[in-house]
């Protein structure tokens, strides 16, 4: 991504930005829209994990989410394995899409293991 200065000080470059977003918005197209909400879910959880390990008083934060999680953690793996079923008769653009989704449904899946884990190691300890 460029950096611009201008008269306001140092800005990005939008075009870099664009680009950005656009990639993104392929890429997201190229899921579907359930695995991509899967996926928009999975960061929403990865992100609120450390408000569940230190204000678990809520009801959201400290019951709803940490059984989201659970639930996302055993989602995850059950698409991977349907998007391998599929795979196994598609063509190759398809392969791709599906060796695509896989992976990014596997690094989503050891994100959100390893932002969970300690949470629940230590609600699970403390009681």
């Amino acid at each position: 991504m460029k950096i611009l200065s201008s008269s306001e000080g140092v800005r990005p470059d939008p075009d870099g930005l664009w680009m950005v977003v656009t990639t993104l918005a392929r890429f997201f197209v190229g899921m579907g829209p359930l695995r991509s909400l899967l996926a928009i879910t999975t960061v929403s959880l990865v992100a609120l994990a450390p408000f569940a390990l230190l204000d678990p008083s809520g009801v959201v934060r400290g019951a709803v989410v940490p059984a989201l999680a659970t639930l996302v953690a055993f989602v995850l793996p059950l698409d991977m394995s349907m998007s391998r079923v599929f795979m196994s008769g598609a063509e190759a653009p398809e392969v791709a899409r599906y060796a695509r989704i896989i992976r990014c449904e596997a690094w989503l899946l050891v994100l959100l293991v390893s932002v969970w884990v300690p949470t629940l190691w230590a609600r699970l300890g403390s009681g």
